[in-house]
């Protein structure tokens, strides 16, 4: 899996991550920018390496736009929502 940044505006940033991590997410989101998970396939185009230092991977699909990544911090508040709400059903 890979990860790609976008901008506040929807954007992709033209930036593509290997791993990530709580930090690397914190950073982003100090910009507004948020990460997407891509797959890996994504294929280089429209640039080479000895062209450029940054390569044009393409735009993020929209199926993979909709897939935000959260950070550890996020997800267990994401769960203890969850866990309230299920609560209050019973």
């Amino acid at each position: 899996m890979k990860y790609a940044e976008i901008d506040s505006k929807g954007n992709f940033t033209g930036t593509v991550y290997e791993k990530i991590n709580d930090a690397i997410i914190t950073d982003r989101a100090k910009y507004g920018n948020t990460l997407v998970a891509i797959d890996d396939t994504k294929q280089i185009t429209n640039a080479s390496i000895s062209e450029s230092a940054t390569a044009d991977y393409g735009k993020p699909t929209a199926e993979e736009l909709a897939r935000p990544v959260l950070t550890l911090e996020q997800e267990i508040e994401l769960l203890k929502s969850r866990v309230d709400q299920l609560e209050k059903i019973k």
